[in-house]
């Protein structure tokens, strides 16, 4: 059987599908095309923006996904290598974060949260010499820096230099009265020096203000 020939409605019709078709392929090619004319950096920033998104929604993980994807796009992205380090060091995978720490030194040597953080990985595992080094060169750019002040003092505690401990420790507590470390290392100098009653009162005190505080708890039940 013959098909009937369309009418001019079908005809019309069928001209504006194609149409539309065409016009589709065309707009999903510029698409294709504007997202290849992207720059590296550009790329890069969609996906630290993307990681600040889900940090603020309480996701590390992926936004630890989205930072590591902004890096390897952009090796010199440093913003987003920091990000990704402090993520790393709160899940505790310390050597990931120290190394991604020390690439943000190598471009900025300046960087105090790189160089903070860097040094206080350094003391827990041992090297406290490497660390009080960072610490030098922080303190000469940020004298007045609270994290500098603690953990400079913190690792003159760790070599057991009390009078230089101290004397930071003072100097962090004129900017946080409330600070738990600084608490830690006063109570310790007293402890060191048979004064238990001070100690303990030194404890007592940081504790009302940071009752959960680990290293203090255990310092008080020694």
């Amino acid at each position: 059987r013959l098909k009937s020939p369309a009418s001019p409605i079908e005809k019309a019709i069928a001209m504006q599908i194609n149409l539309f078709r065409s016009l589709r392929w065309a707009l999903l090619g510029f698409a294709i095309f504007l997202t290849a004319c992207d720059s590296v950096e550009e790329r890069a920033q969609r996906h630290y923006d993307n990681a600040v998104e889900l940090l603020a929604a309480g996701e590390p993980e992926k936004a630890a996904l989205e930072f590591r994807n902004a890096v390897e796009l952009n090796q010199d992205f440093n913003k987003a290598r920091f990000e990704l380090a402090k993520i790393q060091e709160g899940e505790r995978r310390l050597s990931a974060a120290l190394q991604n720490y020390m690439k943000v030194l190598d471009t900025d040597p300046n960087h105090i949260g790189a160089l903070v953080r860097s040094a206080n990985i350094l003391i827990v595992a041992g090297h406290v010499e490497r660390a009080m080094e960072s610490m030098e060169h922080a303190y000469r750019l940020a004298p007045d820096d609270l994290n500098v002040l603690l953990t400079r003092s913190l690792g003159y505690l760790r070599q057991g230099n009390y009078e230089e401990a101290v004397k930071y420790a003072e100097e962090a507590l004129t900017l946080a009265p409330a600070e738990p470390k600084v608490g830690l290392v006063l109570a310790s100098d007293h402890f060191r020096r048979g004064d238990y009653e001070e100690a303990e009162s030194v404890i007592d005190r940081f504790l009302e203000v940071n009752p959960r505080d680990i290293s203090l708890n255990i310092l008080r039940i020694r």
